[in-house]
């Protein structure tokens, strides 16, 4: 009975505006193509012919343009809305896509990735900010572990579903245009669907200059600033997105380059994290709304995520790096919903955007220096070391998440 009335609570949350169904629907197809693509990038370089290193000059470079932008679209988004953003940035996704197949330079595929990835990333805190938006606040984090999770579900199914196609005799250029298809549906089904959850300022008495609109999002961004939890959400950014991009690229080229892995077997051996993710978030964000307890469940969830990071940077075997790769995603899957649900908890409805755009940049900032750090270390020591420094950048995380980030409190009270 208590498990049907958990259900019950959940569908009531998933009720309460048609926008979740709607982003629901949309991030499903959208990761789909991601499911489809991802784990393929680092090794479709590599086959061009590109070395490790220039491998983590594209992926900084992928990051650089995204980082004055994300913030201002999300500072944009809190005075004239969001979904035209979120829109027009899905179908230019799309369109980008299949521009990859005619590139085979490194220059030209660093300059469609950048260009790609930027227009990806810079939608995310918009995105961020609609689902704060309709999130109520009893069930804020269990809603968005279960958004979470559903996406997760779906990309673990495409991570199958993309080996399946490989190992079928389709190559990736199939791949590429499956991908451009499902993030185009995705587009469609947040234009027909979504609805505005931001009213649209009203300049006055005259339509403010580019100047205006640049000295307001400084003021914002100064206001943030002078805060602790402000200090402590973006030192815990930095290190936590730095330790993240370590596994896009070198998850793949561990299995196929130290233990002798099949391409079709990458989509697979991504997927084992991304589905104890899937399954441990709502349970990860419904623990934390029962109990209000989010700092503790962050600091479990980090500390469980080193733990089983530096293990598998020490893996004899394919067989024990896939298990603790599995376990990666519990502890990840414990904690990354709550820290959602804490950033909307502390921040201002009305920065709400400007934040997530903040961090955002923050996290670029890390997508940049981290492939490069990653590229090195592999190039001159081993794949190893990889995972062994993003260990140490968890480490930093957690304690700029423990001790400088304020539970409870509104920032600037």
């Amino acid at each position: 009975m208590s498990a049907f009335l958990e259900i019950k609570k959940v569908w009531k949350l998933l009720s309460q505006s048609t926008n979740i169904p709607a982003l629901l629907l949309a991030g499903g197809v959208s990761m789909v193509g991601a499911g489809f693509l991802n784990p393929i990038f680092a090794v479709y370089f590599v086959e061009q012919g590109i070395s490790f290193r220039n491998l983590g000059i594209i992926f900084s470079l992928a990051s650089l343009g995204s980082l004055v932008l994300r913030p201002f679209m999300g500072h944009t988004s809190d005075r004239y809305g969001r979904k035209k953003l979120i829109v027009g940035l899905s179908f230019l996704v799309s369109f980008l896509t299949p521009f990859y197949l005619a590139i085979r330079n490194a220059l030209g595929l660093a300059v469609i990735h950048s260009a790609r990835t930027v227009v990806s990333e810079s939608s995310q805190p918009v995105l961020s900010a609609m689902l704060g938006d309709v999130a109520p606040e009893k069930g804020r984090a269990t809603l968005f572990g279960f958004y979470s999770s559903v996406e997760s579900i779906v990309y673990s199914a495409a991570l199958f579903g993309g080996g399946a196609i490989i190992s079928w005799g389709f190559g990736f250029r199939e791949l590429f245009y499956i991908t451009s298809a499902c993030f185009f549906v995705s587009s469609l089904v947040l234009a027909f669907f979504l609805k505005e959850t931001v009213e649209r300022k009203e300049e006055k008495p005259l339509p403010a200059s580019s100047a205006t609109r640049f000295q307001r999002f400084i003021k914002s961004a100064r206001t943030m600033a002078l805060q602790k939890s402000t200090l402590g959400l973006m030192v815990y950014s930095f290190f936590f997105t730095f330790a993240l991009r370590v596994y896009p690229v070198y998850v793949p080229l561990f299995a196929t380059q130290v233990f002798g892995a099949g391409n079709e077997l990458l989509g697979p051996i991504v997927a084992v994290s991304w589905i104890t993710f899937a399954v441990v978030q709502p349970f990860g964000g419904w623990i934390s709304d029962k109990l209000g307890k989010r700092k503790a469940f962050i600091g479990l969830g980090l500390t469980l995520i080193i733990v089983f990071n530096t293990a598998m940077a020490y893996s004899p075997t394919l067989i024990w790096m896939i298990v603790l790769w599995a376990l990666i995603g519990v502890g990840d899957g414990m904690f990354r919903p709550v820290m959602s649900a804490l950033i909307v908890d502390i921040v201002p409805a009305e920065l709400r955007g400007t934040y997530f755009g903040t961090l955002g940049s923050v996290r670029g900032v890390a997508s940049i220096v981290a492939p490069l750090i990653y590229g090195y270390a592999a190039e001159l020591f081993n794949i190893r070391m990889t995972f062994q420094i993003t260990s140490v950048c968890l480490v930093a995380a957690v304690l700029a998440a423990m001790l400088l980030i304020k539970e409870g409190m509104k920032i600037g009270e």
